[in-house]
């Protein structure tokens, strides 16, 4: 009465592994310069903004993505903003994510900031990186590089989300760079 299960088991042990085929792109680079173009506000964003620094506001050049919330009407955790799903990125393969970035406001010990993989089919996140920024005293710029890890899924539209718990309500960023690195 145990064949069926017993073949069935067999079967997918000694099945041959379809890896997918890779996809590559490249870099996608960010210098907000003319626009803010391919990102949108995070969905669970209450009064909250994505705009394009100018001026002394802007990091580097002439503009950089501003994101502002209220951190009263917000929970603890906010998804401040996603890339479009024109801005793909792929399972099984490694990001290194590099950007420029000040905080407005008051860090605290509790402060952090992530990234994210972002399933744009369900509207939720996938292996958040945590990072605690650096004050940004006296309107310093900062700089940060993070590693993301692969998710086992191609199946799936993914791309970046940043967000943040228990940050102050406006984080500027500049010069943002996304590689692809196979993983092996």
């Amino acid at each position: 009465e145990w064949r069926a299960d017993y073949t069935a088991v067999l079967d997918n042990v000694n099945a041959e592994v379809e890896w997918p085929e890779p996809v590559e792109h490249e870099p996608y680079v960010f210098d907000f310069e003319s626009n803010i173009d391919g990102f949108v506000l995070g969905a669970n964003v209450k009064e909250g903004s994505i705009s394009q620094a100018t001026g002394d506001e802007a990091l580097d050049g002439n503009g950089s993505l501003k994101i502002e919330f209220d951190t009263e009407a917000n929970a603890r955790t906010v998804n401040l903003a996603t890339m479009t799903e024109d801005y793909r990125l792929y399972g099984y393969n490694t990001y290194v994510i590099s950007f420029d970035y000040r905080v407005d406001g008051e860090i605290t010990e509790d402060t952090e900031y992530f990234l994210a993989f972002y399933d744009v089919q369900t509207n939720s996140q996938r292996d958040p990186i945590y990072f605690k920024p650096e004050a940004s005293e006296n309107g310093e710029v900062r700089h940060a590089e993070i590693t993301f890890e692969p998710v086992a899924d191609d199946q799936v539209v993914l791309t970046l989300l940043i967000g943040c718990r228990r940050a102050p309500g406006t984080i500027i960023i500049d010069n943002l760079k996304i590689e692809q690195f196979r993983q092996t």
